[in-house]
This record gives structure tokens, C-alpha cells and sequence, in this order.
């Protein structure tokens, strides 16, 4: 049995206290992006649409940008683009935004770096751009 079989509650209370809730999403989007890019992007979609939930809830920025992160790498794993990549493409502009708006290039640089490799099918133009970003942003963090 292993922890992916037994997902936390999502303390989705009302009475729930929002740096627990901001906690917990944040540690779940980080699960749903590690599981993402590791094999496990079906499991990984459950954790981040929880913790999505969870960070709404808490009004957490860097859980917000985290629970975005993990469901749009775990979105882009599964094969959920579609016909044209629309849901994905929310995704991961959302993702892109928190990313910038906290300041954090690796955020940013996986975020746009997915976005673009998986939206290059679709569109190759908005594709290539998308990578240049992820890949400078990837250069501006030492990574």
C-alpha cells in the first residue's frame, strides 16, 4: 500500500484554520508535481485538484501558486490536453502568473516550460514562446 492510496482529508471545513489549510495545499501541489513528472500524473491530478481547493480556501499565495504548479504539470502528464489544449492552457497561464507574481523562476520555469511543450502541438508559435520564457526563467534561477 503506498501513501498515494491514502490521500489526506482535505480539511475543506470552514472551521479548518487557514495556515493549515495553506500547509496542506501547499504539500499537495508539490506531490501532485513531483507525481507528476514521475509516472504517477493519474494519482497526481486527484492530489492537485484537492489542493486547489485547499488553497482557495486559504487565500495562501504561495499555496495558490504551488496547488497551480501541481495540477498543471500533472494536467500535461496525463495526456488531459484535448482537441486543443483549452483546459490546459488555463491551467498553466494561471500557474505562469502566480509563478511571476511571486517572484519564483523555478515555479515559473516549469510552469512555462510545460505550458509550451505541451501547447506546441496545438500551436506551435505560442509553443516556442512559452519554452523561450521557461528556459530564461530557468537561466535567471541558477538552475
Amino acid at each position: 500500500m503506498t501513501a498515494v492510496d491514502h490521500r489526506p482529508a482535505t480539511g475543506s471545513s470552514p472551521d479548518t484554520d487557514p495556515a493549515a489549510q495553506a500547509l496542506a495545499a501547499r504539500l499537495m501541489g508539490e506531490v501532485a508535481n513531483i507525481w507528476g513528472m514521475s509516472g504517477r500524473a493519474s494519482e497526481a491530478l486527484d492530489w492537485a485538484r484537492d489542493a486547489v481547493g485547499l488553497a482557495d480556501l486559504s487565500g495562501d499565495a504561495a499555496a495558490k501558486r504551488a496547488a497551480a504548479v501541481g495540477l498543471a504539470v500533472a494536467t500535461a502528464f496525463s495526456g488531459g490536453a484535448g482537441p486543443d489544449a483549452v483546459v490546459p492552457r488555463r491551467i498553466f497561464e494561471e500557474a505562469i502568473d502566480l509563478a511571476e507574481q511571486s517572484g519564483e523562476l523555478w515555479a515559473l520555469a516549469i510552469s512555462a516550460g510545460f505550458a509550451g511543450t505541451s501547447l506546441s502541438t496545438f500551436d506551435p508559435e505560442a509553443g516556442a514562446a512559452l519554452l523561450r520564457r521557461g528556459v530564461d526563467a530557468a537561466h535567471r534561477s541558477g538552475s
